[in-house]
C-alpha cells in the first residue's frame, strides 16, 4: 500500500496505482477505504471518464444508483471536458442493463455528433439486438450498411444479424443478402465465415467448405500483411 500510495504522490493522475490499490482494498475487505479512493481519482483527475464510470459502477454495484447516476450525468453537463459523453454513459446504462437509458444516450450522440453518428446509430443496434426487437436491429443495420459499404464493423454486423437465430427459417430467408454481402466484401473473412455457417445450416456442406476455407485464407492474408506494413514504416 505504502509503495502504490508513493506513486500516487508522485503523479495523481496515475490510474494504475489507483486500479491496483482499489483491488488490494477490496480483496482487504476495506470498503470504505476503496470508495474513498474512487472519490481521490475523481477528485484528482476529473477529466478522467474512466474514474468517472469506475465510481458510478461502485456506487451502483453497493446499492445507490442515483448516486451512481448522478456522478454521470457530470460529463452529460460537461461535454468540453467529456467529448464523447454520449457514448461513454450509454456504456454505462448498457452495463447495467438500463436499456432505455442506454437508447437514449446513444440517439442523441447520433444527432448531436454526425461526424460520428455511423459508430452511434451500431450502439443503438446493439441495444435493440439485447432487447430482443431483432427485426429493429437488422432494419437499421441494412441501411447503415447500404450508406457505409466499406465499413468493416457494419458488413460484420449486418452478416450476423442476417443469420437471426440461426433456424433454417431465418437462414433461408437471408442467405441472398449474405451472399451478395460476401460478394460486395470479398476480402472479408467474418463476413465468408458467416456465410459459410449459413449454408451449413441449410446442410450444404460443399459450399460451407468453401466459404469456410475463403474465410481463412483472408484472415492469413490479414495476419500476413502486418510484417509487411511494419517493415514499410521503417523505411
Amino acid at each position: 500500500e505504502a509503495l502504490l500510495r508513493g506513486m500516487i504522490a508522485h503523479d495523481k493522475t496515475w490510474a494504475p496505482a489507483y486500479d491496483f490499490l482499489f483491488i488490494q482494498y477490496i480483496h482487504e475487505n476495506k470498503r470504505d477505504q476503496a470508495e474513498a479512493l474512487l472519490k481521490e481519482h475523481v477528485q484528482n483527475d476529473p477529466s478522467n471518464a474512466k474514474a468517472v464510470v469506475n465510481l458510478a459502477t461502485y456506487l451502483v454495484q453497493t446499492g445507490r444508483a442515483d448516486q451512481g447516476e448522478a456522478v454521470v450525468q457530470r460529463m452529460l453537463d460537461d461535454k468540453k471536458a467529456f467529448p464523447n459523453a454520449r457514448e461513454t454513459v450509454g456504456d454505462f446504462y448498457f452495463r447495467e442493463k438500463k436499456f432505455d437509458k442506454a437508447l437514449e444516450q446513444y440517439q442523441a450522440g447520433a444527432k448531436e455528433d454526425e461526424k460520428n453518428a455511423l459508430h452511434y446509430n451500431g450502439r443503438v443496434a446493439t441495444v435493440y439486438v439485447a432487447t430482443n426487437r431483432r427485426d429493429d436491429a437488422l432494419k437499421l443495420v441494412r441501411t447503415l450498411a447500404t450508406k457505409n459499404p466499406k465499413d468493416k464493423s457494419m458488413n460484420e454486423m449486418y452478416a450476423s444479424l442476417l443469420l437471426g437465430s440461426g433456424s433454417r427459417a431465418d437462414v433461408a430467408r437471408s442467405l441472398s443478402e449474405l451472399k451478395s454481402l460476401a460478394q460486395s466484401n470479398p476480402n472479408d473473412g467474418v463476413v465468408h465465415l458467416e456465410l459459410a455457417r449459413a449454408y451449413f445450416s441449410m446442410n450444404d456442406a460443399d459450399k460451407s467448405l468453401s466459404e469456410a476455407l475463403e474465410a481463412l485464407q483472408q484472415e492469413q492474408k490479414v495476419h500476413n500483411a502486418h510484417p509487411m506494413e511494419i517493415g514499410r514504416a521503417h523505411v
